[in-house]
């Protein structure tokens, strides 16, 4: 039933989704035992004290709240962990919308940029690198990989304001965002 819930992912993040999952399920599994734990005390704690209600409650209130403030740093580990795992997450999402080769975003990413919803023009410009196929088979793909990480840093650093991403093999995708084609 998680599979239902959960969207496919990438075939390289699957995994690492999956092992993230099963942590944050450990998170909610350690923080339900907590409370039910403490639940549990609260309840026995309230019986003791109705079925006696002439004896002193004052080291019965200590032990209640001792375990209540044990409760609540253990909340607070359980909360630092989750956001530990959320930020593994945002992490993870960062990557798959970025190429591995060259660092700029992939063609995920430039399609999630295009279908949010924006009311000013834009350009989209693409750049082949002619010859690519001819390198790697000439030279090595060696060569045809580093060939493509210089064309990506110059396409980011002469178009900084724009989004430079790598559409398919030897070809960028250049977003000119606030331009029409005048």
């Amino acid at each position: 039933q998680v599979g239902k819930l959960r969207p496919r992912a990438p075939a390289n993040v699957a995994p690492e989704l999956d092992h993230i999952t099963l942590r944050v399920l450990d998170v909610v599994g350690d923080a339900m035992t907590i409370t039910s734990d403490l639940s549990r005390e609260l309840v026995t704690a309230s019986a003791a004290l109705l079925d006696e209600p002439g004896s002193s409650v004052g080291p019965l209130l200590a032990t209640m709240l001792q375990r209540a403030e044990s409760a609540e740093v253990s909340f607070a580990q359980a909360a630092q962990r989750a956001r530990q795992i959320r930020a593994e997450l945002a992490d993870l999402q960062t990557a798959g919308q970025h190429d591995p080769l060259t660092g700029v975003t992939n063609r995920k990413g430039l399609e999630e940029r295009l279908t949010s919803t924006r009311a000013e023009p834009a350009c989209l410009a693409l750049i082949d690198v002619d010859g690519l196929r001819r390198i790697n088979e000439s030279h090595s793909p060696a060569v045809g990989d580093r060939l493509l990480k210089v064309v990506a840093r110059a396409l980011t650093d002469h178009c900084r304001s724009h989004l430079v991403s790598r559409w398919d093999g030897g070809t960028f995708a250049l977003l000119l965002e606030s331009m029409d084609l005048h």
